[in-house]
């Protein structure tokens, strides 16, 4: 009797210490799965977070490109005097086309750049080099002629936030480059 007693014994010591160990092996894996799921999350919003702030630092970038561009364009003497001239020019024209295409070398976000004459019914492309009329012109990987487009109208003010601000958007800098009536593509 003595040795079904020691068995018994030896028995519930082992069963006691392997639901012990079984116990502290699923509360060990799920205090890791908490930390490591935690740890993970982390680094997916930290990953997000550097991917929208350089996304929206390139779009800034880009904007101020693109306010530099359209200022130089507009203060540029060959290419005012090409938009607006009532007859055509070939020195102006020659000399508008190579400094937009001057611009578009040194801007690596400026593919190219045109400009419409709406008195002549003409559009003068730095992709070709080319003066041709309106209905001769189409944009590199299209393949039908294109109508000028519309003046682009102003800005609007964004509309206000519940709180009463007003968000900040980058139209309060490119107002400053308005449009005349002959435009610039």
């Amino acid at each position: 009797m003595k040795k079904w007693m020691q068995r018994r014994y030896f028995l519930r010591l082992l069963l006691t210490v392997s639901s012990l160990a079984a116990a502290l092996i699923v509360l060990l894996s799920a205090v890791l799965f908490s930390c490591f799921s935690n740890l993970t999350m982390e680094n997916i919003h930290r990953a997000d977070r550097n991917a929208v702030s350089q996304i929206s630092y390139g779009k800034e970038y880009m904007d101020m490109v693109a306010e530099d561009l359209g200022r130089m364009l507009y203060t540029n003497n060959y290419i005012v005097s090409a938009v607006t001239g009532s007859a055509y020019d070939p020195i102006v024209s020659t000399q508008a086309i190579n400094t937009m295409q001057m611009l578009v070398l040194s801007n690596d976000g400026i593919d190219s750049i045109y400009y419409y004459n709406r008195k002549l019914g003409r559009v003068a492309s730095s992709r070709t080099g080319e003066f041709s009329p309106i209905g001769e012109f189409y944009d590199g990987g299209s393949r039908e002629p294109r109508a000028p487009q519309p003046p682009v109208p102003q800005e609007r003010a964004a509309p206000a936030r519940p709180d009463g601000r007003r968000p900040a958007v980058g139209g309060e800098r490119r107002a400053a480059a308005r449009r005349p009536r002959d435009s610039l593509l």
